[in-house]
């Protein structure tokens, strides 16, 4: 079990980062190519911490604590990562999600010689979001892409109280692109074309239950679809959970993943939580701009509108990060603008 003590970066009094008191330059390279943040303020920060660990001077951005002040499971949990990983197992990093709510970690592993990436879970929401993506992965696991690549899964473990899964890490020298473009629309298309198939829309659970909502019932009526092209969707297609290192791509992640999204479905999260997040647009002014968006991403000649109210749908029922309210009112307001 670690012992060893931490200095511990907050953002606005929210744990982030961890790093371990006797680090080395590596552990700091690691480190903070993992940190994701993706507004220019949170960039600028994060070089500003980077270069005052680089300079010895971690004081002057963290603070010193003891392991057992850092937000990890209890105890008898740890051990079974411990189990998982090998009892040799030293944490250089640890990484904390923004929201405190969402009871995980990820973190950098060093065993016999060699780096892997962890990732843990122990609240209820976000054990259930890791075992997504470690369905997701073994979905995939045989599928052959050429556009991009998914870090390889290399053991797990699921348990009462947590489940842990790590990986081979990605290269610490890739970058992070910043907005869409057309290597974007290659990966999707790839991912869409070798997983896509058609279902009926009477035996989509996930619309089922979107129409027995009331107002979602009142959207959805005028759908002329009666079959729907559904595939395997990332569920959280945006910059900050994709890498490049010289001519590779790197796709992970893959937590809000499903293989019943509609298609057209990861361009549009892409575009709403974009536009939201970073752009800070109003629901009212993305909905005006989805169909001239999505437009390009058409290679199949599908109703527009049908997608994107059944997308909205989707994203309504299984993603976490824009709130239902603004989701609705993007629906709403897109369907009012037809």
């Amino acid at each position: 079990m670690i012992s060893k003590p931490y200095y511990l970066i907050s953002q606005r009094k929210i744990p982030r980062l961890a790093i371990e008191e006797e680090h080395h330059a590596a552990d700091i390279q690691l480190a903070f190519s993992a940190f994701q943040t993706y507004s220019l303020p949170g960039r600028f920060w994060r070089t500003l911490l980077r270069s005052a660990f680089s300079a010895g001077m971690s004081l002057l951005v963290s603070r010193k604590i003891p392991v057992r002040q850092l937000p990890l499971p209890p105890r008898e949990d740890f051990e079974k990562i411990d189990t998982l990983l090998g009892n040799d197992t030293a944490y250089p990093v640890f990484q904390f999600p923004y929201n405190p709510e969402r009871k995980k970690f990820s973190a950098f592993a060093r065993r016999e010689g060699k780096v892997y990436y962890l990732k843990c879970a122990f609240g209820p929401g976000s054990r259930e979001e890791l075992q997504q993506e470690i369905a997701a992965l073994r979905r995939l696991s045989d599928v052959k892409f050429e556009k991009f690549m998914i870090p390889e899964l290399v053991d797990s473990c699921i348990s009462e109280n947590i489940v842990a899964a790590y990986y081979e890490p990605l290269p610490v020298n890739t970058g992070q692109p910043k907005r869409w473009e057309k290597r974007f629309l290659e990966i999707w298309k790839e991912l869409t074309e070798k997983t896509r198939r058609e279902s009926a829309i009477s035996e989509i659970k996930w619309i089922e239950n979107l129409r027995s909502h009331p107002q979602w019932r009142s959207l959805l009526e005028d759908i002329s679809a009666e079959t729907l092209i559904i595939s395997q969707n990332h569920g959280d297609f945006l910059p900050w959970n994709m890498r490049y290192a010289a001519k590779s791509w790197y796709l992970f992640d893959w937590e809000e993943a499903g293989d019943n999204a509609p298609f057209l479905y990861d361009p549009l999260h892409y575009f709403t939580v974009y536009e939201t997040l970073v752009k800070k647009k109003s629901p009212h002014h993305i909905a005006g701009a989805l169909t001239p968006f999505l437009k390009n991403c058409n290679y199949l000649g599908v109703n527009v509108a049908d997608y994107v109210l059944l997308g909205l749908g989707f994203q309504f029922s299984n993603n976490r990060v824009l709130s239902k309210e603004v989701i609705f009112n993007m629906a709403t307001a897109y369907k009012s603008a037809k």
